[in-house]
């Protein structure tokens, strides 16, 4: 059951993660993603980034 509800978020994060259209950003020499209105939904800490794309 406990397999049933992390595939169940995982799922549902990549939905919401598509829905707010994130952009790859970078801030200094670290990467992170903000959405359209440039909030930062994923802080600044990656050596790269690329875009989201639909499998």
């Amino acid at each position: 059951m406990r397999s049933f509800y992390f595939i169940l978020a995982l799922i549902l994060s990549v939905n919401v993660s598509f829905a707010q259209n994130l952009i790859p950003f970078r801030k200094g020499d670290k990467w992170g993603y903000v959405n359209k209105a440039k909030k930062v939904i994923i802080d600044f800490k990656y050596d790269n980034a690329n875009p989201f794309q639909r499998a």
